[in-house]
C-alpha cells in the first residue's frame, strides 16, 4: 500500500447563487441522465474509471451494503455522462441535510478530458442543485485532483474554507 500525501480544500457557495443557465443538451452522440438506483458494478466501473488516475479510494473500500445504502438514497443524484453507450463521467451530488447540497464527485475518463465537458457537468449540476434552493453549497478537491479542479471550482463561485493535510492510502 502506498501512501500519498495531500492537502484537501473545503470550498462553499452561499445563497444567493450566481444565475445559471437552465440545463444543457449535449450534442451527439453524449448523453447525460440521471440514474436511479444505478447497478452497484457499474457505479464501481465508473467511480473508478474517473477517479483512478486522481487517487480516488473511498468509494472502493466499501462493501455492497455500504455502497448501496450510499448511492442509493433517495437524497442522492446521480448524472452519468455518456459517448453512446459508453459511461464517460459523472456527477453525484447529496441532498441528505435538507439546506445544504454536496458535489461529491465530478469527473470524466482521462481521454474526454480538455473537451470543455466537465464544466458542462458542474454548469448542469449547480442548475439541478438550485432547484432544491439549499443555503449552501459545498465541494471538496485536493492536490490529487486534476491540476484545473480548483480554479474551475473557483471560477463558478466556490471559496475556500478549510484546507487539510491528509495522507490517503492506495493499494494500487
Amino acid at each position: 500500500m502506498k501512501a500519498y500525501k495531500t492537502i484537501v480544500t473545503h470550498l462553499e457557495m452561499t445563497a444567493p447563487f450566481p444565475v445559471f443557465a437552465s440545463p444543457l443538451i449535449f450534442d451527439r452522440p453524449f448523453s447525460y441522465t440521471l440514474e436511479r438506483n444505478m447497478a452497484l458494478a457499474d457505479y464501481r466501473q465508473l467511480y473508478d474509471n474517473v477517479g483512478r488516475a486522481w487517487r480516488w479510494v473511498n468509494r472502493r473500500k466499501l462493501t455492497d451494503r455500504m455502497l448501496a445504502a450510499l448511492i442509493h438514497h433517495p437524497d442522492i443524484d446521480i448524472f452519468v455522462l455518456r459517448d453512446g453507450n459508453r459511461p464517460i463521467g459523472y456527477v453525484e451530488l447529496n441532498f441528505r441535510k435538507k439546506r445544504q447540497a454536496e458535489i461529491v464527485f465530478v469527473g470524466l475518463v482521462e481521454d474526454y478530458i480538455g473537451r470543455g465537458l466537465g464544466p458542462q457537468m458542474l454548469g448542469h449540476a449547480m442548475h439541478h442543485i438550485q432547484t432544491r434552493a439549499p443555503q449552501r453549497v459545498i465541494i471538496q478537491t485536493c492536490t490529487l485532483d486534476h491540476p484545473a479542479a480548483l480554479l474551475l471550482y473557483q471560477s463558478v463561485g466556490f471559496t475556500p474554507y478549510d484546507r487539510k493535510k491528509v495522507v490517503i492510502y492506495d493499494d494500487v
